[in-house]
C-alpha cells in the first residue's frame, strides 16, 4: 500500500468544491440558532459535513491525556512548530492547500482505475473536466482531488489522481462517503488518506474561520508513525514503533496555552485545537495542519501559527468516545434522529422524520428553520414502528411531520432536535435543498391512437392547491383541447398524499396526416410565474386503417381467415375485403369481439375482429385481406397475406 501525505512525504519507500449559495452571515445565523450543529459547506448547504455526533465534531477538551503523551509528542518534535499548510496564492505553481469542488446531479460520472483497487471504492466518480488538484495540474505530489455532490450529499476523494486524456482517470486510491452517515471504511482499508479517513472534514476553511468558529477536528501530519491505527482510523502507514503516534491519534492544544495575543483568525484555529483537537491522518512534516486554499487568506497571519511549539500539545485517549469500532459516531446524551424527506404539499412542503433523546422515552421538540429563520416548532410524537423496532427502549412515538409554507425561490429547510436532558446541544437532524417555483408540475404519461386522432393522458398538480386544475393541449402550435385534470390517479395520490387523487387527465385531440407536435400544459392557479409544459411529443399519424391478418387455416368447408382492423378516423367497424389467388372472394365487416384489440386501442372498443370461412378447393392458395378506408386516408391498406 502507498502512503499519502500532505507535504509529499512517502511511506514504506513508495511514491506516496450553484444551485444555492449561503453567505457567511447566513451560515453564522444557522450556527447561532443551534450552536453545535455541524456546519455545511457554503456551496452545499443541505449537506452536513458528517453527522453532528461524528467523531469529527466531538469535543475533546475533557478527554483524558494518553499515558504515553509525552513520548508521542516528543516523537513528533516537541520543539517543532505548527505550520498552516494552506493559504492564498501559489506555491511551486499550485494552490496552497488541499482544494475541493462542489458539483450536482448534472455532473456526468467517469470511470476511475486504481493502483490499490482492492481498497478503493470503484465509482464512477463525478469528476469535472478540469477539477482543482492539490499542487496544481502539473504537480508530482499527492494530487488529491476532493468532490462533493450536493445533490446526493456524497463526498468523493482521490489520491494521486491523473486524467487519462479520454475522459477517464487513474488514481492511487479512492473513497466515497455518505456525508449523512457515520459509517467507517472496512478495517485495514486506506482511503485517499493514509489513515483511511476522509480528508475534507478535517480541512480548515476560510469561511468557517471568518464565521468565528471551527466545529471539527483538524487534520494534521506526523513525520513518522507507528504501524498501528486507533479508532476512528482504519489504516496504518508506518513502522513498528510504539513510541511513534498511530494513525487516528487525537491531539489537543493544552487548555493553559494563552491564545489571546494571536491574530483573530489564528485564535479561531487555536481554539478549535483546544475544543476539537487534531487527528493524525497522514505521514508528512510534523504539526503541519491542513486547510483549503482561498485567496482571502492572509498568509502573514497564518504564519504566526508558527510560534506554537509541539510541546504545547498533548496526546489523548479518545477510546471513551467510541460507540462501535465500525462507526464514527460518538457517545452522547444529545438527541439524534433524521430528516427522512421533504415532499410537496398544498401551499408548501412537508418535512418528515424522527427524533429521540436518549435521556427520555417521551416525545421531544423539533424546531424548523427555513433559510436560517425559525419556521415552526412541533413535537416528534407520531407513531413510527420502524424507529421503535430499532430503538426498543425509546418506543415508537418519535416521528414528526409538518407542512412549512413556502414562496417561490430556492430554499434550505432544516430540522433540529431540542435536547431534553443533560446533553450539550440541539443537533441538526438534517437539511434539504428545496427549489420552489409555485408552478404546476406533472407529466404526459402516454399518447395513444383515438378515433380521429390521439388520446393524451397524464396528470398535473399545482403545489398551491389540492384542487384539480386545467390542462391545455396544443397540436402543431394551436390550441386543440382544454380539459380538467380531475380523473382519479391513485398513484399520484400515494406519491403526493396531501393533494388527493383527482389529478389525472385524458383528452382526445384531432391530428393531421404526417408528424404532429402534441404538447400539454398545466394551468397555474397560484403565485407561480408560468403554465409549465407537462410534456411535448412528435406523434406520427396516418388516417389509414391498421390491423392484421392473424392466420389462415384449412377447414372442411374451405379456408378460415381471421384478423382485426381499425380505422383511426372512427370507432365504428370497417369493411374487410378478402382476395384468394388475386380475385375477390369475400366482403365482411370487422365487428367481431376482440378484447385484446380493445385493450390496446381503448378509445375504439373491442368490436374490430373479422373471422370468415371462404370456400376453396384443394391445393395451396394465396389469401390476402385489405381494410377499406372510411376517413381521410387515400388507400385501402393490405392487412396481410398468407399461403394455405
Amino acid at each position: 500500500m502507498q502512503a499519502q501525505s500532505g507535504d509529499r512525504a512517502r511511506r514504506n519507500g513508495e511514491v506516496l468544491r450553484k444551485a444555492l449559495f449561503i453567505t457567511a452571515a447566513l451560515a453564522a445565523l444557522l450556527a447561532s440558532a443551534v450552536p453545535a450543529a455541524a456546519r455545511p459547506l457554503p456551496d452545499a448547504p443541505a449537506c452536513p459535513m458528517f453527522p453532528d455526533d461524528s467523531h469529527w465534531h466531538a469535543p475533546v477538551d475533557q478527554l483524558p491525556v494518553h499515558p504515553s503523551s509525552a513520548q508521542l509528542v516528543a516523537s513528533m518534535g516537541a520543539g517543532s512548530k505548527v505550520h498552516a499548510d494552506f493559504g492564498s496564492g501559489l506555491w511551486d505553481g499550485g494552490p496552497i492547500g488541499i482544494p475541493y469542488t462542489v458539483v450536482d446531479a448534472s455532473q456526468p460520472k467517469v470511470a476511475v482505475s486504481f493502483d490499490y483497487a482492492d481498497e478503493s471504492d470503484p465509482g464512477p466518480y463525478p469528476i469535472p473536466a478540469n477539477p482543482p488538484i492539490e499542487g496544481g495540474p502539473g504537480s508530482s505530489g499527492d494530487r488529491h482531488v476532493l468532490i462533493v455532490d450536493r445533490s446526493a450529499c456524497t463526498l468523493y476523494e482521490l489520491y494521486d489522481a491523473h486524467p487519462n486524456g479520454d475522459g477517464t482517470w487513474h488514481a492511487g486510491s479512492g473513497a466515497v462517503y455518505d456525508l449523512r452517515s457515520n459509517a467507517l471504511r472496512p478495517a485495514g482499508w486506506t482511503s485517499a488518506d493514509a489513515a483511511g479517513l476522509p480528508i475534507l472534514p478535517g480541512l480548515v476553511t476560510y469561511d468557517e474561520v471568518a464565521s468565528g468558529r471551527i466545529d471539527h477536528a483538524i487534520r494534521v501530519t506526523a513525520n513518522r508513525t507507528d504501524s498501528s491505527y486507533v479508532w476512528p482510523a482504519r489504516h496504518q502507514a508506518g513502522s513498528a514503533n510504539p513510541s511513534l503516534p498511530p494513525m487516528g491519534l487525537r491531539l489537543r492544544l493544552k487548555a493553559g496555552f494563552d491564545i489571546s495575543g494571536y491574530p483573530r483568525d489564528d485564535q479561531v484555529i487555536l481554539q478549535a485545537m483546544k475544543t476539537y483537537g487534531m487527528i493524525v491522518a497522514d505521514n508528512g512534516s510534523s504539526w503541519y495542519i491542513s486547510g483549503a486554499p482561498d485567496e482571502r487568506w492572509d498568509n502573514d497571519v497564518l504564519h504566526v501559527l508558527g510560534q506554537v511549539p509541539g510541546s504545547s500539545f498533548e496526546a489523548l485517549d479518545a477510546s471513551s468516545l467510541m460507540v462501535d469500532p465500525s462507526s464514527g459516531s460518538t457517545k452522547t446524551s444529545n438527541p439524534f434522529g433524521n430528516v427522512d424527506g421533504v415532499s410537496v404539499a398544498p401551499g408548501g412542503v412537508t418535512i418528515a422524520g424522527w427524533a429521540i433523546d436518549p435521556d427520555s422515552s417521551g416525545p421531544i421538540g423539533v424546531h424548523l428553520y427555513l433559510d436560517g429563520s425559525f419556521a415552526g416548532a412541533l413535537d416528534a410524537s407520531i407513531d413510527r414502528p420502524d424507529v421503535g423496532a430499532a430503538f426498543p427502549a425509546s418506543g415508537p412515538r418519535h416521528g414528526f411531520s409538518a407542512v412549512v409554507p413556502i414562496t417561490p425561490g430556492n430554499h434550505v429547510l432544516c430540522a433540529f432536535a431540542i435536547n431534553a436532558g443533560p446533553g450539550t446541544t440541539n443537533p441538526q437532524l438534517g437539511c434539504r435543498y428545496v427549489p420552489w417555483t409555485g408552478n404546476p408540475f406533472g407529466n404526459v404519461d402516454a399518447i395513444t391512437l383515438a378515433p380521429g386522432g390521439a388520446s393524451v393522458q397524464g396528470w398535473t398538480v399545482d403545489p398551491d392547491s389540492s384542487s384539480s386544475i386545467r390542462v391545455h393541449v396544443y397540436v402543431n402550435g394551436g390550441l386543440a383541447a382544454i380539459t380538467t385534470a380531475d380523473r382519479p390517479r391513485l398513484d399520484v395520490g400515494a406519491y403526493l398524499p396531501g393533494f388527493g387523487t383527482a389529478h389525472g387527465f385524458a383528452v382526445d385531440v384531432a391530428l393531421q396526416d404526417g408528424a404532429n407536435s402534441v404538447c400539454a400544459y398545466g394551468i397555474n392557479v397560484g403565485p407561480g410565474s408560468t403554465n409549465p409544459q407537462l410534456g411535448c411529443f412528435t406523434v406520427p399519424y396516418r388516417a389509414l386503417p391498421v390491423g392484421s391478418l392473424d392466420r389462415v387455416r384449412r377447414t372442411a368447408n374451405g379456408l378460415r381467415v381471421q384478423g382485426w382492423t381499425i380505422d383511426p378516423d372512427t370507432a365504428g367497424a370497417v369493411q374487410v375485403h378478402t382476395y384468394v389467388d388475386g380475385a375477390i372472394a369475400d366482403i365482411t365487416t370487422a365487428s367481431q369481439p376482440r378484447p385484446d384489440v380493445g385493450a390496446a386501442f381503448a378509445g375504439f372498443g373491442a368490436a374490430h375482429g373479422y373471422d370468415v370461412v371462404i370456400p376453396a378447393g384443394s391445393g395451396p392458395h394465396t389469401v390476402c385481406t385489405y381494410a377499406i378506408n372510411v376517413g381521410g386516408g387515400d388507400s385501402n391498406p393490405l392487412l396481410g397475406c398468407a399461403v394455405s
